[in-house]
Formats: C-alpha cells, structure tokens, sequence
C-alpha cells in the first residue's frame, strides 16, 4: 500500500503549534507602557518518528517523537523620566496669603508650609481675633527678600518673605503693631 502524498496530518498539528507558540509569544511581549518585555523562543526541534524495527531496539527502534523548547529569559527596560517641579510657594505674596489663611483658620500645620517655625510659634501665640484682615502688597527688599503687609482694623502684620536657592519663598520675620487711628474733633465755633 501507497502512503498517501502531500502533508501529512502531524505535520499540520506541528505547524499549528508552532504559530501557537509565536501567538503567545508575540502577546507576552507586546506592552503599551513605557516598559520593554521581550519573550522569544529560541528553538523548537521536532524529530518525527522513525519505523520500528522488529526487535523494537537498534538503529531501527522507534522513538516518540520529542520537542524541545527552549526560552531565553525576560528582559525588562524601564524609562528614565525627568520631571522639572515648581516651587512649592513661588511668590512672596503667596507666602504672605498662604500664612494668613492658616492663621485665619488655626491651621497650624499648613501654617509651616509657608512660614519657619518660630514665625508660627510667635503669630500663633495670640488668638485671631476674627477681624477681617487685607494683604496690602509685597515690596522688594532685595533679589531674594520682599516684605509684606496685612492690615486689620486693629493690628498691621509686617512679614518678610525669604527666597532659597530653588525660588522657594518663605516668611522668616513676622511683626505686628497697632494699626494706627486718627480721632477727627469736630468743632463748631460761635459767633
């Protein structure tokens, strides 16, 4: 009897699993993010098998027929991403506004993102009164140095607000006075 011609079933199994395999292959390295993973086979041998001999030993044994897969191992790129931040308080005025809006609501913690210690330990040694206070302005000392007003009817603020080397501002000196009052008289003279 003839074998029949043309490709034979297992040959067809084997072809199938070898476009398998580069399918899940291909799916395990494929990756949107930024990250690189590479996955690939580096071999896949197939021996078909051989007749058998009569005695089922020698040249001529049969053999199951095997594969061999071998993987190389994953490699994984990460990126490198540079990030500029800005100042946390660019601006004096925002120093100023950021330390009385703490002040305002007897926030201490958030006082100190805008303010050293001791200017908080001293601003907050007297109670807000609850009077509504007004930022006048920032006026520039130097390069790195502004003061800065806040006005209530009854108490001016003076804040100096300090800049370091990453345009970071911060107030360093705090001040308060009375605010001054002016009594006008009036009088009427009499003829």
């Amino acid at each position: 009897m003839k074998p029949p011609s043309g490709f034979s079933p297992l040959l067809g199994l084997i072809a199938a699993l070898l476009l398998m395999i580069a399918g899940i292959a291909a799916a395990l390295t494929h990756d949107d993010t930024t990250k690189t993973t590479t996955t690939s086979i580096d071999e896949v041998t197939t021996r078909p098998s051989l007749p058998r001999s009569p005695t089922g030993s020698g040249a001529g044994a049969s053999e199951a027929p095997t594969s061999t897969i071998t993987t190389l191992p994953t490699t994984t790129t990460a990126s490198t991403t540079t990030t500029t931040v800005k100042p946390a308080v660019p601006t004096p005025e925002a120093a100023a506004n950021g330390l009385w809006a703490a002040y305002t609501t007897g926030d201490r913690n958030a006082a100190l993102r805008f303010a050293t210690r001791e200017v908080v330990d001293a601003l907050f040694s007297e109670p807000y009164s609850g009077e509504e206070g007004k930022f006048e302005s920032c006026h520039k000392r130097s390069q790195s140095i502004f003061d800065c007003r806040y006005a209530q009817p009854s108490v001016e603020y003076t804040m100096t607000a300090v800049s370091d080397a990453t345009g970071n501002f911060q107030i360093k000196v705090i001040s308060s006075a009375p605010t001054a009052t002016t009594t006008t008289t009036a009088s009427s003279a009499s003829s």
